[in-house]
């Protein structure tokens, strides 16, 4: 039947954002309805051939329900004054955790408060990080040629 990972997000969302993730959260809406809406091109990089693509933020928690009761009681599934946080458990088949990682949050957010999972029969969690992005010019360079 396959296993569960728990899914725990809690990040500031930059402004220009707000649109979608309001969009989302309004419920049975669907990844491909916001890239129609709003067209951003990695929102289709997420969707496409992710058949769980839409169970992010909208995923059941029954499987990891100690730990996913932990942040959920803490934070309840919420988008307001730019904060986003949801908890979730589904099949990660596809990484749809990693891709929605690497498309979605990488473009989203200002701020990493947590981004956690927890596979249902480990006992840790795991914490992701996303990177931020690298200058190939110092200030002094900026200066000088400014």
């Amino acid at each position: 039947m396959g296993d569960y990972t728990g899914f725990v997000c809690k990040v500031k969302v930059k402004k220009e954002y707000y649109d979608l993730i309001e969009f989302i959260m309004e419920g049975n809406t669907t990844w491909k309805e916001a890239h129609d809406k709003f067209k951003y091109e990695w929102i289709k990089e997420y969707y496409v051939d992710n058949f769980r693509a839409d169970f992010i933020p909208y995923g059941g928690y029954s499987y990891n329900r100690n730990w996913l009761n932990f942040y959920i009681e803490q934070y309840k599934t919420y988008f307001k004054d730019g904060i986003w946080f949801f908890g979730i458990d589904l099949k990660n088949y596809e990484n749809t955790i990693e891709k929605f990682i690497k498309y979605v949050l990488k473009n989203i957010v200002e701020e990493v408060y947590f981004i956690k999972t927890k596979f249902e029969k480990d006992d840790f969690e795991e914490e992701h990080f996303i990177k931020k992005p690298k200058f190939n010019f110092t200030l002094e360079d900026h200066i000088l040629h400014n």
